[in-house]
């Protein structure tokens, strides 16, 4: 999927798609504005991830203006992490799964990142950005959160905690 500004006027062009108790296998999605992915719960439970299924690895699997990814599973997995391009930091952007969040920044010309929230429910967290990133909240149920910056300065300013955050899709408030 992609969106762009072709009739010139510096708008922002939102991409927002959903699944229900279904993975979301992410090639290269590219907005000009905020990208907004939910994989929801069914009503019997059952979960979906969103998931690298990038062909090509040169690619960001999410370029975007700000990103917003709930999961009613995991983002990314351990062997694979879900890449992404935050090409504006004026736009906040916040993940959060009831599983595992794995994560990373794929180009290092971005220089700045700014996170409202990175929570996972019942899970851990592996984050990477570049630049100089700030994340507000983090949280994980499994106690694990690892989060860094390859190139620049890292500012975590709850970690472990959510004070800032309010109530998030799947209800979390810790």
């Amino acid at each position: 999927a992609e969106t762009n500004d072709t009739i010139g006027n510096g708008g922002d062009y939102v991409i927002n798609l959903s699944s229900k108790g279904s993975d979301m296998n992410i090639g290269h999605i590219k907005a000009d504005g905020r990208v907004i992915l939910l994989t929801d719960l069914t009503a019997d439970g059952k979960t979906g991830s969103i998931l690298n299924a990038a062909q090509d690895a040169t690619k960001a699997n999410i370029e975007a203006k700000g990103l917003s990814l709930i999961s009613s599973g995991s983002i990314g997995t351990d062997e694979k992490a879900l890449t992404f391009n935050d090409t504006n930091y004026a736009y906040k952007s916040d993940y959060e799964a009831l599983g595992d969040i794995n994560i990373k920044a794929l180009d290092d010309q971005y220089s700045k990142a700014d996170v409202r929230y990175i929570i996972s429910r019942d899970g851990k967290i592996k984050a990477e950005f570049t630049g100089n990133a700030r994340v507000k909240d983090t949280y994980s149920g499994a106690g694990v959160i690892d989060v860094t910056n390859r190139t620049g300065n890292m500012n975590l300013i709850n970690n472990g905690s959510t004070p800032n955050t309010g109530l998030t899709y799947f209800n979390f408030l810790k």
